[in-house]
């Protein structure tokens, strides 16, 4: 009177659908990080041009004008902060590219299905 079990497996389609969620989903954040990447990208380029607009100005006044203990500590501030933001333009380019990247790859291995599901 011993019954055993029979031990089923998924169908594939809801293999394959399940898969194809779990990508989904990584693909959902991927995207987001991606545009807080290139949202920061934006803002930050935009203060970035606006400063070196600020530094080509001064430094015109400064020549017409000669240069004051104020103009002097304003420049050293814009070149300080302007070779920041070219650093950090990088990374988050880096980072943007990145992350790309490895989406790209995602989609390309999970489309690449081995076929031992179905």
């Amino acid at each position: 009177m011993f019954r055993r079990s029979e031990y089923r497996t998924r169908s594939a389609e809801r293999d394959l659908e399940t898969d194809d969620s779990r990508l989904g989903k990584i693909i959902r954040l991927l995207d987001n990080i991606i545009t807080e990447i290139r949202n920061e990208r934006d803002g930050l380029n935009n203060r970035y041009k606006k400063e070196t607009a600020d530094a080509g100005f001064l430094l015109a006044a400064i020549d017409n004008e000669g240069v004051n203990e104020k103009s002097d500590m304003r420049i050293d501030q814009l070149t300080g902060s302007i070779l920041r933001s070219e650093r950090r333009l990088v990374t988050l380019a880096n980072q943007a590219d990145t992350l790309s990247e490895i989406r790209s790859d995602l989609v390309k291995r999970f489309s690449e299905r081995d076929g031992s599901s179905e």
